[in-house]
This record gives C-alpha cells, structure tokens and sequence, in this order.
C-alpha cells in the first residue's frame, strides 16, 4: 500500500524523507518486523520503541510513524502523527481496506460475562443463519477459521487483521469483547458499533502498577464504550446506571428491576437433554418463555441480555432463541465430567464477583457438598485476593487454596490475601500450594453428592511462574485421573 494511502484522515504533524514508499505491513514490535514493514513507535510504560528506529533502518525498514522526530538518514520517511495509539487504529484500518464497513457490530464490556455473552449472541447468529465472528478472551474465528490474537480486545494491528480475515471468509457480523484496556490504549477507537452492552462493573478489580491506576480510571474507560455505540444496553441493575446514561441517546435496560425495558421475571433450573440449565420469563420489549444451557440466575440475565441485543437489532429473537439450549462455552461454567452423584465444573472465575455468583448458581442445585478449588492471580490487583477469599469462604462447604497464574510474586504472598478474606467468613479449608496435587487431593476426597468447583484458568492451559509458561490443564488432569478410577469409587 502506498504511505498517501496509508495517511488518509490522518492528522500529520511533521514529515522528513520519501513520501511515495509503498508497504507491505505494518508492526509494533520489532522482533517481528518483516521485509517491506513499517514500523510504529511508542513510548510506552517500559519501552520506547523510538530507540530501536536506528537498528530498524539498518535491517531494512524505510518507513516509520512516531510521536516525535527521530534522526535517520534521508532515504527514510519518518512521519509524526499524534495521539499514536489512536492513530495507529486509523493506520490499521486504512491498512486492511476498512474490513468493518458492512458488518453489524455487536460490542460487551463488563467486569464479568463478557465472554458468555459474546458466545451467546454469536450462537444466537448462528442460529439465524448469519455467518458471525466473534473477538475475545477464547480467541477470534468465525465458522472453522480462526485467526491469532494477544489479548481480549487486541491491538489494532493483530484487531484489523482478524477483520479483514473475517470477512474474507463471508462474514456479515462481529461479536466483540471490549476490554478497559481495550478504551485505554485506544484499540477500538476508529470502529463504530451498532450495539453495545454493558454488563456490570466491580470494584476491587484491575486496579494495579500493571492495570489502571484507581476505581475511577477502570470506570471511566468502561463508560468511554458506550460513546462508540448507536444504542446501548445496560444492566438494570448497576449501582452507576444514572451516571453511565448521561448523554447517551438510544439507551435501553435489562435485568430484574420493574423499570427494564427487558424484564427478567422468574427463573426455574430445567434439564436440557442431560444436561443442566435454566427456564426464564421475560416481559417488556421482549415478551416469552426461553431456556438456556447455562446456570443459576446470571445465566438467565446474560441470556436476556443476549435475546435484548439480536431485538435492538431490529432481528427476530424468539426465532433464534433455541440455539442458546445448544449452548457450550469452553472454560465457562463447564461441566467437564457429571455422573448421577459427582459432578466438576471449571470456570475462569478470577475474583471477588464472578466467584460470588458463580457459587451461588451452583447452590441451586442443592449439592451435599459444594466444594471449590481456587487460586487467584499475581501481579494484579491485590484486592481480588481478598475477595476470592471471602467469595470461597461463604458460599463453598469447603475450600482448597493453590495456586494461580503467580507470575513474579510468591505464592505465600498472594495467600496473605486470600486468607484475609477468609478470615471473615467461617469457611472451611485447606492449604495445597501445587495446583495438580491440590486437584488430585480435591478428586481423591470426593464423595457422593458432590460438586467441584476448579476455579481461575477456565480454558487455559498453562500456568505462568517467574516469567515461564507451564503446560498445565484443569481440564485434562481431572479427565485423566477420573478415567483411572476404579469404577467401583468412579461416582
């Protein structure tokens, strides 16, 4: 692509060097810069990519965009844009032929669901025969096609790369995760969504030296969403409902409270097949009875809040309600092994929250025991320890503490934590710092009646130490064990 392409509706603010260069990509990171790239520099929290400008050049590179003027010999275009992170998402869009215009655009932030959600309404397109991708936590595909990403809400590059792959393969509609990080570096600045949920906020989360700096920033760039949206819907329920409305024109509600534009009524489990789920009656905006392969009342809100977007669609929701009863969320409130008396669930569950309402779903399936393995994260916010803690403590029977994805912090410091939460409850527990043998003590002491809840990696498989990645699975290590249990103690 030629650079006077490339800087359409850009704003430069100086340029030296060669303006009629062409490009075969762009890149962020110079360990994986290619042949014909140009590059971008940063300064960002512990790099400035402008430092390496000069080694760049000497491999080959003739173009670079930056936020401040870099010395390099003549035959170098050297163009200083401002704003860079907002910048660099018109560059990638420029880049990769605008690949949204055309597709509906469906967008969830929030504490917890987020995931669920998007999976959710992207079954719900499915099921109307729309050919939909979905950007998250789990990955980006559409159909069989799946495309690489780094993170929940991607950096432009990787985020319009996966578009433009996207629709390439036919799609016509994106489900998308938006992150706080995903608003605070500008990631999905230059897209416009037909509908956006917000699903709820907590705090005591993502607050941290490597996350937001306060409550205050997490909010506020939770809240920045909205103003990319052409309606929005948000939980009715949210102590900060009022705030997050405040000059938003077409905005909608969901949830239990009589004012919803789509009110959830009651909610029944009901068996779908062999399988767990649950009845729910809607009014408002919406009127009828649906189910969904999911659990306890959160899956019933997140379902409505689903059936509510497709309906702000100007879509028939009742026509794809069905295939949320076909419904299957890798690592999300998944049940990897059910019998008629022990059941293991595993669930990415990673703080105070998602651990709170998870469990109480559970407890509507009246257990003898509800018991709950769990670690919690390092280098993040410190005050999901506690609650996790406390979440364990007062809705599980009892609790096995290990370990998490501990990064560069001890294992010990991170309990400190958890066991200030605990210490407010009257929850039983015990102490396995190695997730494999706590998971294999937690199978070892099963008994008759209960649930194993495997909270904290979800889907994941591995577990971060001191700067590695580990191959570790919930998923797999309790499949194997159960397969070598002798029949006579496989309840």
């Amino acid at each position: 692509m030629h650079i006077q392409e490339l800087l359409k509706d850009l704003s430069i603010l100086s340029s030296t060097g060669p303006m009629d260069l062409e490009i075969q990509g762009l890149c962020i990171d110079s360990r994986k810069i290619q042949p014909g790239d140009a590059f971008i520099c940063m300064k960002g929290g512990v790099f400035d990519s402008h430092s390496v400008a000069l080694p760049l050049y000497q491999q080959g590179v003739r173009v670079f965009f930056c936020e401040r003027e870099v010395p390099l010999p003549k035959d170098a275009a050297v163009i200083v844009l401002p704003e860079m992170r907002t910048s660099m998402s018109l560059l990638a869009q420029n880049f990769f032929e605008h690949p949204a215009k055309g597709m509906t655009l469906i967008g969830i932030t929030g504490s917890k669901g987020k995931t669920t959600v998007a999976h959710m309404i992207y079954a719900l397109l499915e099921g109307m025969g729309k050919t939909p991708g979905i950007i998250g936590t789990n990955g980006a595909w559409t159909g069989e096609h799946s495309f690489p990403i780094s993170y929940t809400t991607p950096d432009p590059i990787e985020l319009y790369r996966a578009i433009r792959g996207m629709r390439d393969k036919g799609c016509d509609s994106l489900v998308m995760e938006v992150s706080s990080f995903g608003m605070k570096y500008d990631r999905v600045s230059a897209l416009r969504f037909d509908v956006g949920l917000f699903l709820n906020i907590e705090e005591g989360d993502h607050v941290g030296p490597l996350e937001h700096v306060d409550f205050e920033e997490y909010f506020s760039c939770k809240k920045s969403f909205l103003s990319l949206c052409d309606k929005t819907l948000i939980w009715s329920g949210e102590p900060k409902l009022c705030e997050l409305q405040e000059g938003l024109q077409a905005t909608y509600t969901y949830g239990r409270e009589l004012f919803a534009d789509y009110r959830l009524l009651q909610t029944n489990p009901v068996e779908l097949g062999d399988e767990p789920g649950m009845g729910f009656t809607v009014e408002g905006k919406l009127n009828g009875e649906f189910k969904v392969h999911s659990l306890g009342e959160v899956g019933s809100l997140n379902a409505l809040a689903s059936l509510a977007a497709i309906d702000l669609l100007g879509w028939d929701a009742k026509k794809a309600a069905p295939a949320l009863e076909k419904l299957h969320i890798t690592g999300r409130m998944e049940w990897i092994y059910r019998s008629d008396d022990f059941g293991v669930l595993i669930d990415f569950a990673h703080n105070g929250l998602s651990a709170r309402t998870l469990l109480r779903s559970l407890r509507q399936y009246k257990p003898k025991r509800l018991v709950c393995l769990f670690g919690v994260n390092g280098n993040r916010d410190i005050n999901r320890r506690e609650g996790m803690g406390k979440a364990a403590g007062q809705y599980a029977d009892f609790s096995i503490i290990t370990e998490g994805h501990t990064r560069n912090e001890t294992f010990e410091n991170i309990l400190t934590g958890i066991l200030k939460g605990m210490s407010q409850t009257h929850g039983r527990y015990v102490i396995i710092p190695e997730r494999k043998n706590a998971l294999e003590w937690a199978l070892e002491q099963r008994e008759p009646g209960d649930i194993l809840a495997i909270l904290g990696l979800g889907h994941e498989e591995h577990l971060e130490k001191e700067g590695r990645r580990i191959p570790h699975s919930d998923r797999q290590l309790v499949l194997n064990y159960l397969e070598k249990a002798e029949p006579s103690k496989d309840f």
